[in-house]
Parts: C-alpha cells; sequence; structure tokens
C-alpha cells in the first residue's frame, strides 16, 4: 500500500462524513421544518439526539478500533451513515426522524476525526502530525463546500432529494476508499487495555477532558446557529450560507500557521491561544449593527481558532497518553466532549426562544471558552515538562 494513501483517503472522506452528517443540517432546517410542519426546538433535539448517541458510542468505537483497525469500523461507520441518511429523508414521523439521527450519531463516532485520528496513529509514527495536518487541511473545506452546495441541492433536488444524493456518497464514495484505502489493522497495539476506571483518577486527564468539553460546546453552538444567527441580522439564506462558509478556509489557514510555525511553540501555548481567540470572535457576532465586514471578520477568526484546535486536541493526546492508547484514550475524551456537542445546540434553542436573541447566548460562550483555555493550560503543563 502507498504510504500516504491513508492521508489521502480520509482527506476525502473527512470532507464528506463531516458535510453530510453534521454542517448540512443547519442548513436543512427550515426545508424540513416547513415540509412537515415541526418547530425549530424539535428538529435541533434530533441532531442533538444524534451527538448523544455518538458521545456514548465513541469510547466503544475507540475499543474497536484499538482491535480491528480503521478499515472495518470506518467503513461500517459509512454503510450506517448512509442508512441514517435515507431514514431521515423519508421519515414519516418525528419519532422515526429522530431515530435517523441516531443512525447519524452512530456514523459520526465511526467516520469523523476521532476515528480518522486513530486510524493515523496506529499507520504512521514520525509522520503522525504530518498526516493528521494533512487530514484536516482537507476537512476545514466540509463547511465551505456543504452549506452552499446543500443550500443549491434544495432548490435543486428538494430536501430529500438531497438526503438521498448524500447517502449515495456515504455508499458509493466513503464505503470503497474506507475499505480499500485504509489497513486491515492498527499498527499500533497498546501493551495494555486502558479503563476507565483509571483514566478518570488522573488529573491530566480530568481537566484536559473538561476544556475539551468546553471548546467542543462553543464549537457545535456556532456550527448549529451561525446561519440561523446571520439571517437574524438581515441576511438571506444564501448570503448567510455563503458566509458561514468562510469558516472553512480560515479554518484550513489555521491549520497552515500551525503547520508553519507550530513546531517552535508548545501545544499547550498554541491551544490556549487558539481558545482565548474565540472570544473576540464571539463579541464581534454581538454587535449590532454589524457591517458584513465584521461578521466575516468574527467567522474568519472562529475559523482559525477552531482549524488550529482540531490539530492540537489530537497531538496533545499522544504527548500526554502515548501513542499506542491514542484510539481508547481518544474515545474517552471524545464521550463527554460529543455529549456536550449534542446537549449544548439545543440548549442554545431553548435560551434563544427564552431571550429573544443570541445576545446572551454568545455571552454565556464567550465565558465558556475562557474556561475552556485555563483548563487546557492546567492540562498542559504536563506536556510541556515531559518534553523538556
Amino acid at each position: 500500500m502507498n504510504y500516504w494513501l491513508p492521508v489521502w483517503v480520509l482527506c476525502v472522506t473527512q470532507v464528506l462524513s463531516w458535510g453530510t452528517l453534521y454542517y448540512a443540517f443547519s442548513v436543512l432546517l427550515g426545508a424540513i421544518g416547513a415540509g412537515h410542519g415541526w418547530g425549530v426546538a424539535e428538529m435541533v433535539g434530533a441532531f442533538s439526539v444524534a451527538l448523544l448517541v455518538s458521545g456514548i458510542c465513541a469510547y466503544p468505537a475507540g475499543k474497536l478500533m484499538q482491535r480491528f483497525g480503521g478499515r472495518a469500523v470506518m467503513s461500517a461507520g459509512s454503510v450506517v451513515g448512509a442508512g441514517a441518511m435515507l431514514v431521515v429523508a423519508f421519515a414519516p414521523s418525528l419519532v422515526v426522524f429522530y431515530l435517523g439521527w441516531g443512525m447519524a450519531g452512530m456514523a459520526m463516532a465511526g467516520t469523523l476525526y476521532e476515528p480518522a485520528f486513530a486510524a493515523l496513529a496506529g499507520i504512521y509514527e514520525g509522520d503522525y502530525k504530518r498526516a493528521v495536518t494533512f487530514v484536516t487541511f482537507a476537512g476545514g473545506f466540509a463547511s465551505t463546500v456543504f452549506w452552499p452546495l446543500t443550500e443549491r441541492m434544495v432548490v435543486w433536488a428538494g430536501w430529500q432529494g438531497t438526503l438521498v444524493v448524500y447517502a449515495g456518497l456515504h455508499l458509493l464514495v466513503c464505503l470503497p476508499l474506507h475499505w480499500f484505502g485504509l489497513p486491515a489493522v492498527v499498527g499500533a497495539v497498546a501493551q495494555a487495555p486502558v479503563r476507565m476506571a483509571g483514566l478518570v483518577r488522573e488529573r491530566r486527564f480530568l481537566l484536559l477532558a473538561g476544556s475539551l468539553t468546553m471548546y467542543a460546546t462553543v464549537f457545535s453552538v456556532v456550527s448549529v446557529h451561525l446561519v440561523p444567527l446571520l439571517q437574524a441580522k438581515g441576511a438571506t439564506l444564501q448570503h448567510a450560507a455563503w458566509m458561514a462558509a468562510v469558516a472553512g478556509p480560515m479554518q484550513v489557514v489555521g491549520r497552515l500557521i500551525e503547520f508553519r510555525y507550530g513546531g517552535g511553540w508548545s501545544a499547550r501555548l498554541t491551544g490556549v491561544l487558539s481558545l482565548v481567540a474565540f472570544v473576540p470572535a464571539l463579541i464581534l457576532l454581538m454587535l449590532r449593527p454589524v457591517p458584513v465586514g465584521v461578521l466575516l471578520l468574527a467567522i474568519g477568526v472562529y475559523g482559525m481558532a477552531n482549524g488550529i484546535m482540531t490539530i492540537v486536541r489530537s497531538v496533545i493526546v499522544v504527548e500526554l497518553f502515548g501513542r499506542e492508547q491514542y484510539a481508547q484514550v481518544s474515545g474517552a475524551l471524545a464521550a463527554p466532549a460529543t455529549l456536550a456537542r449534542a446537549g449544548a445546540p439545543f440548549l442554545a434553542s431553548l435560551l434563544l426562544a427564552w431571550a429573544g436573541g443570541y445576545g446572551g447566548v454568545l455571552m454565556g460562550l464567550v465565558g465558556v471558552a475562557v474556561l475552556a483555555a485555563v483548563l487546557f493550560g492546567r492540562a498542559g503543563r504536563q506536556a510541556d515538562s515531559s518534553s523538556k
């Protein structure tokens, strides 16, 4: 197998998996609601179920990755993802709609960044950070591609036709790429299984888990609510989708900066600075009235910070816990973070309905981002000391 083939495979499948399972939802909200007569809170609840299921499945998925490798787990995730898109498209009731998004959550646990990074950790050793960086370069374009693409697809094919096409992408593109492009087993196997009971007694794990959970809260609320937020500021759906899509290339810009200069910085410092950068971005989104240029600046800063954090969160796991146990530790860390991604958008919807605007939501996210930076800095001290 070509040495870099798994990287190129995951570059493609991460764009498609993130785009269809995660980013398309916020653009489909209006069309699905109009088609079924459901409210925003009801539908965001279904997406929260997907993220909840993903969080529950994260640790078991990590154990399966450790035992069977990326080929089996990520191929299965693609099959489940295709089925989820079809169930969501043709759900005759809200209950079945929730069931479909529950399936999507299982697919997320088997196809998104956590299993992809675990697969790379098993394949590459000295080139691990480079491999992760290239995959996240590509993954950064998922929102850039799928926010405007989904808006156009709904116009051309309707929301159900859009989901059928997305099911085809999982089945006809992601599945064969995962099966034929990834090795059958991981290259690094832990000497002893990592037990959750042992991890939760480690201070470094608790601090890192807390920070990544806070980060996931900010990321999920902004990802789900950014398009509606821009619409609330007067943008049309089409313009809001294109403006929100700026976050994608800016994630790549952030990752390029980290790739070029990150080698001279500690993971702790890079992570803290990235998390702190969310604060001015969120404050700019609170301004009213706000020029389009300021909105684009805020989205760009958010995108850069998120892009850098995607790399940092994988690197610091390797620095703190080692490459051999990456899959299980990463799955354990992903569980609370994914649960936060599940609940945060729904809670933000309730706060939005109560407050009548996004100001309170954004102010709360500022506090969460500051807390995430503090916890990350304390967790990263051990990584710094171990590298000296």
